[in-house]
């Protein structure tokens, strides 16, 4: 069984599991399916806020499909999160990632 069909299958025994979420969208990620890397990323930032490196990959992804408004949004509510829950590694990869969007503009 591949691994998409493995997270797929414990997914469908708990669906709201931010980990398995991450795990498939990293995984459709690595197959370029940037759709429903996105969508599963998603999912994760409206269910559960405090897993705050989706942030940075799913801003990642907007910037890939230069959806820039899109990216600096999810960069700057990752940076707020990551302060309120004093995560300051998640926090300086924001907001290097935010500079790097400023100056690419």
């Amino acid at each position: 069984m591949e691994r998409l069909d493995q997270i797929k299958q414990m997914l469908s025994e708990d669906a709201k599991n931010s980990f398995l979420n991450f795990a498939l969208a990293k995984e459709y990620e690595s197959q370029s399916n940037y759709t429903m890397a996105i969508e599963h990323y998603e999912f994760i930032r409206q269910n559960d806020p405090s897993y705050v490196g989706t942030f940075y990959h799913l801003a990642k992804l907007y910037i890939a499909n230069e959806d820039f408004s899109n990216a600096k949004f999810i960069i700057e509510e990752g940076i707020t999160i990551a302060k309120s829950l004093k995560d300051f590694h998640a926090e300086s990869e924001l907001k290097n990632l935010l500079m790097n969007l400023m100056v690419d503009l």
